[in-house]
């Protein structure tokens, strides 16, 4: 009673210390508080759980030798296991990990291997396999749950037993098993679910024996050696649904995989849900696709830590708690398409409230965007990407985190992701290849966002940026996709807003360029008239976009034979365009370039001549030489040029244009493979005399 008495004041102290400390770091945000709730936590539960026994705090003692006369240590019959989990009977593939983990731990007398990936890939799995098959290799083999860095003194001291070992206090008992092992050959200790290395480091046992840590976090390179466990083959994925459901199709497996990314935990948790359930795994894939966020909780794999929407949620609280910015990034990043994600998207973070120190000392430009990519690829959440400046999250990670959004920050998140999108766009138009790269790490995630717009309310400024994308697509010479995505934009806005809306309007302009480029010229021909028609009515004759639909109506005109009404047209739309946009207006150049080929049609090549001499001219002014448009300018004129019979000066320029353009577009780019037929043109011209 007098041990108890004795305690009741110091324990008392700590628990009012640890309230004042909780109070600073909830309310006032208080950054030191941090650390005083670190050291006072463990204390308080030694004081609780001391009773009369002094509080003693020590680290684990550097290795000694054996004190003389100590004799060896007892020998063990077989080799003790302790708390190693029931090995996995449906563990698939991984022969070369598991191989690279042996020759790790074999490469020398002390060794440590740190296996990391994101949640669910299965590093718990690996770990437990090669456990499983070298059991023969060790005199002792010990499982320890690592978690929770304060228990890891106790979890040490349970291998005293196995040791032979006298127990005392948990920090000796910790300490003198630390120390047997120094001297100990042949034991394998895993640590599964590491989070901190530095946490981890003291409790590290040394000697010759071998040591795996399982890991989110991939910062152990200082401590171990690594292995970075990620997603499974394809074919070890089918075969790892087949062997949990014999007789499963194994295309159906390769699509359910396909859809569940390859990522074991997933995999094992759709193989037990199916398995249970006896769902027929197509019906199964159809209402996944269709139900992710609801299927996602669905499940209970009993090999793995709970299911799927649980092993991300974990660390996603503590996320929430260390880096909330961080968690707003993974949020974010969920609403996007599961693609490489341009950390540019993200030129700052809205943190929900600064620390009192930034609000002293506020992070350099993109700092707190660093940081909070750091944080998430510690829990393994996403990963960095430095090679492209790129974030990769899973997409069922993104499925996890976007189903516990609320309606509100959906919203919220949605608005936010969408002008992030759109003040992405290039500077440089579609049509010219320095934006292309751009608009490529861009593409996949304006399509993500633009198929989940749900009404007219929505984001006008997603849907523009979209169709430039499509218009992108045109300009790179990809005319079926280009058309698909027109389509499917102008149906889109045709169910939300009005046949006049402006962005009705845009989407039926790009998809009457991509009609005609892959040869329906009737379609194109309507809906290029029906919008001209619309414009007109709405903007009114000599608005810019309004001229825009007239140039392509001429085009689609002088594409049905129609040469002189398209010429027509094309004169009156230049001569407005010089008018409104001036002479060196890309749109401008662009119906000077396409006059030029009607005057050509009707047999008038002196003044298409003439046309597509000015016309390439102020388009190498500006937009550049290598410039796609200049690069078209450059190409008509030649073919100008060998109508007329000047075939030397012709045949140098299209070999000069067709070498740009190999470079700039690529050899099979359709303006490419049209001006190498106009070199083999010129040529049997001028073999002809």
């Amino acid at each position: 009673m007098g041990a108890v008495r004795r305690h009741l004041v110091p324990a008392g102290v700590t628990v009012v210390a640890l309230v004042v400390t909780v109070v600073l770091v909830r309310r006032y945000d208080w950054e030191p508080a941090g650390t005083i709730l670190a050291v006072i936590t463990p204390a308080l539960t030694i004081a609780l759980l001391a009773y009369g026994t002094p509080l003693v705090f020590t680290r684990p003692p550097s290795p000694e030798p054996d004190p003389a006369g100590a004799g060896p240590p007892p020998r063990v019959d077989g080799p003790p296991v302790g708390a190693l989990p029931a090995r996995n009977r449906l563990f698939t593939g991984r022969a070369g990990q598991l191989e690279r983990i042996r020759r790790q731990l074999q490469a020398g007398p002390v060794a440590v291997t740190a296996l990391h990936g994101m949640g669910g890939v299965g590093k718990t799995q690996l770990a437990l396999e090669y456990a499983h098959r070298h059991t023969g290799d060790y005199t002792l083999i010990w499982w320890i749950d690592a978690e929770q860095t304060t228990l890891l003194a106790e979890k040490i001291a349970t291998l005293a037993r196995p040791l032979g070992l006298p127990t005392t206090t948990v920090p000796e008992t910790a300490s003198g098993v630390l120390a047997a092992l120094a001297r100990r050959p042949g034991w394998l200790v895993v640590f599964d679910n590491a989070e901190h290395p530095t946490a981890l480091a003291p409790w590290l046992p040394t000697g010759p024996g071998h040591v795996l840590i399982t890991s989110r976090n991939p910062a152990w390179e200082h401590l171990a050696a690594t292995v970075d466990v990620d997603l499974l083959p394809r074919p070890e994925s089918v075969a790892l649904l087949t062997h949990q459901l014999p007789g499963l199709d194994p295309a159906v497996a390769g699509a359910l995989a396909d859809e569940l990314g390859d990522l074991p935990l997933a995999l094992a948790q759709a193989g037990a849900y199916l398995a249970r359930t006896r769902t027929p795994p197509r019906d199964y894939l159809a209402q996944f696709r269709a139900r992710r966020a609801e299927y996602l909780a669905t499940g209970d794999p009993p090999l793995y830590a709970g299911r799927l929407d649980t092993c991300w949620s974990l660390s996603l609280q503590r996320l929430a708690a260390d880096a909330p910015a961080a968690v707003w990034l993974l949020q974010a990043c969920a609403l996007l398409a599961p693609d490489p994600i341009p950390l540019a998207l993200f030129p700052t973070l809205p943190l929900r409230r600064r620390r009192w120190w930034h609000r002293r000392h506020p992070p350099a430009a993109g700092q707190d965007v660093r940081e909070a990519v750091a944080a998430a690829a510690d829990y393994s959440l996403l990963r960095h990407h430095d090679s492209d400046g790129t974030l990769t999250v899973h997409r069922l990670v993104q499925a996890v985190i976007a189903g516990q959004l609320t309606d509100a920050q959906r919203r919220t998140l949605t608005d936010t992701t969408t002008r992030l999108l759109t003040a992405a766009t290039p500077t440089h138009q579609a049509d010219d290849p320095r934006s292309w790269p751009a608009w490529t790490a861009l593409g996949p995630h304006l399509l993500h966002a633009h198929s989940q717009l749900t009404g007219p309310d929505d984001p006008h400024h997603l849907r523009t940026t979209t169709d430039q994308f499509c218009y992108q697509l045109y300009a790179r010479g990809d005319y079926t996709a280009a058309n698909t995505l027109a389509l499917r934009l102008h149906r889109d806005a045709l169910h939300h807003h009005s046949p006049d809306h402006p962005t009705t309007l845009a989407a039926a302009h790009t998809l009457a360029t991509t009609y005609n480029a892959l040869g329906h010229h009737q379609a194109a021909r309507q809906l290029a008239q029906d919008t001209l028609a619309r414009q007109r009515r709405v903007l009114g004759d000599n608005h810019p976009r309004t001229l825009t639909s007239a140039n392509n109506l001429a085009a689609q005109m002088y594409a049905m034979g129609e040469h002189q009404a398209a010429r027509q047209l094309a004169q009156d739309t230049l001569a407005r365009q010089r008018r409104v946009l001036g002479n060196d207006h890309p749109r401008t150049l662009t119906s000077a370039n396409n006059l030029a080929t009607y005057l050509s049609a009707m047999g008038e090549h002196q003044a298409a001549r003439q046309l597509d001499e000015d016309t390439l001219a102020r388009r190498r002014r500006v937009l550049g030489d290598n410039h796609p448009n200049t690069l078209t300018s450059a190409g008509n004129l030649a073919g100008r040029l060998g109508v007329l019979g000047e075939h030397q000066a012709a045949r140098q320029l299209a070999q000069d244009t067709l070498a740009r353009q190999r470079r700039v577009l690529g050899d099979n780019h359709p303006n490419t493979q049209q001006t190498e037929r106009l070199v083999s043109w010129i040529d049997e011209q001028a073999s002809r005399g």
